[in-house]
């Protein structure tokens, strides 16, 4: 958190005034500018080919839905979006996430890859922008697909560990 206030010290401001949630958005358009305009890690990248958000982030079914569901066949290639060290390669997580890659890019940005039915990267590995990560799943035979009931691509953008609307650094994946 420190980086970040370092970094964007305007969430300070952000935070301090009554409508300060109105500012946050600026906070993640920033983050998604830095990336943007810095040299292998800008977030322009989908993190599957031929795509569409199936189901946005926001309260679904009673609960908070903390990515996007992205239309996939199972055995898509799952790209990383930025360079990043892999935090987790694991076949389970308890919230229903199922197979998971979760991602470290810089400044306290990660992002999270579920429903997966194959990886090819393990804990500690530099993998690189556009660099397959792993295969999509979520069909009712993938061992691995967790809560899922079809094939898709659970996909989640987090600061500093809390998740946000993968839309404040995406802006090239629309809706279905």
């Amino acid at each position: 958190i420190w980086l970040m206030l370092k970094k964007y010290p305007f969430v300070i401001y952000g935070i301090g005034i009554a409508v300060g949630l109105v500012s946050i958005p600026l906070v993640f358009k920033r983050i998604r500018d830095d990336l943007k305009y810095g040299d292998a890690n800008a977030i322009d990248l989908p993190p599957i080919n031929n795509t569409a958000i199936t189901s946005p982030y926001g309260w679904r079914w009673g609960r908070m839905h903390n990515g996007w569901d992205l239309r996939a066949k199972s055995g898509s290639n799952v790209y990383a979006v930025a360079d990043a060290v892999v935090k987790y390669a694991k076949n389970t997580e308890p919230n229903g996430c199922g197979g998971f890659i979760q991602l470290n890019h810089k400044d306290g940005l990660s992002t999270k890859y579920c429903h997966l039915k194959k990886f090819f990267v393990k804990k500690g590995d530099k993998v690189t922008k556009g660099q397959v990560i792993g295969l999509s799943g979520g069909g009712y035979n993938d061992p691995m697909k967790g809560n899922s009931m079809g094939d898709h691509l659970h996909y989640e953008v987090l600061v500093d560990g809390k998740a946000i609307n993968p839309k404040y650094v995406h802006k090239n994946i629309k809706r279905a």
